[in-house]
């Protein structure tokens, strides 16, 4: 892409966020985490600290963290039309932004 892709890595909060050009450059051994509410944050920050206007918001995830059903919402979210999702390990079904899941839950 000719765009700049911006990373975001967490575990119980931001590990990671910067700018890659190259797969090369992701960092290693960063395990994954459950918080979203710091990256949220961060993705909300990006156009003023960063000068960054996202034009897509991919999320790599289990679905599984500590935000509740209901705080799938416009709030919480406030770029969920740029949202989505990319589900591995669970079933789970988020109610805002659109999804797809990578592998089958049995």
């Amino acid at each position: 892409t000719k765009n700049p892709i911006h990373l975001i890595i967490h575990t119980d909060q931001v590990c990671y966020s910067d700018p890659i050009e190259h797969y090369s450059e992701v960092p290693r051994n960063i395990t994954g985490g459950t918080a979203f509410m710091p990256v949220i944050k961060e993705i909300n920050e990006l156009p003023s600290k960063r000068h960054i206007i996202p034009s897509v918001v991919i999320w790599v995830t289990d679905l599984y963290g500590e935000i509740q059903e209901q705080d799938y919402n416009m709030k919480t979210f406030p770029f969920h039309k740029k949202l989505r999702w990319i589900i591995s390990g669970s079933n789970m079904v988020p109610s805002i932004g659109k999804y797809y899941h990578i592998d089958t839950i049995a």
